[in-house]
């Protein structure tokens, strides 16, 4: 399964989708292999489906849980959309070979999935993407004043977030503003 949506920050050892975005915002160039095809699953249709485990699963069974066979598409293509949904054009793209020793087509049967467990995904690709970016812009503090300090420190990216760092976060915060306001 390739899930992804809101809440998969940026890593480098995330999946392709979040990666993809991170590089995108941030203008920062990155590398999509030729030949390579995925079928996604927006998180939201794969927790629906693992709530439905609890009253429909059927023990010793396997399944495979993803979107729909129509949503396979090129690595290339999900690219594409990430592109257009940040407002970026692909020169930001380096286009390699495949990649050897890796799967380049990852085609799965979910046919047990939508009869077992009620498997129906129903956010294709373009519209969770857009979802995703939309997350990530505001995780990333994008679209806000601190958008000008992002491109104003080119390559040193200062991320301002939630929960532990809270505190540290906001000192930071307003040291920043008061670096900006004096210039």
């Amino acid at each position: 399964m390739n899930c992804y949506g809101p809440h998969e920050h940026y890593n480098p050892y995330r999946g392709f989708i979040p990666k993809f975005i991170y590089h995108a915002l941030f203008n920062k160039p990155y590398v999509v292999f030729k030949g390579h095809k995925r079928i996604i699953d927006y998180v939201g249709d794969t927790a629906r489906t693992f709530a439905n485990i609890v009253d429909n699963f059927i023990p010793g069974e396997v399944y495979n849980v993803g979107g729909k066979q129509e949503w396979e598409r090129e690595i290339k293509d999900y690219s594409d959309l990430i592109l257009n949904a940040v407002g970026r054009d692909d020169s930001l793209v380096t286009y390699r070979d495949a990649e050897p020793f890796t799967t380049k087509i990852k085609t799965m049967d979910f046919s047990k999935s939508i009869r077992d467990l009620k498997h129906d995904p129903s956010i294709p690709p373009e519209e969770g993407i857009k979802r995703t970016v939309e997350w990530m812009k505001w995780y990333y503090r994008m679209g806000t004043e601190m958008e000008d300090i992002y491109s104003e420190y080119d390559g040193k990216t200062i991320l301002v977030t939630g929960g532990a760092g809270a505190i540290g976060g906001n000192l930071c915060q307003k040291a920043i503003r008061a670096k900006w306001q004096r210039r």
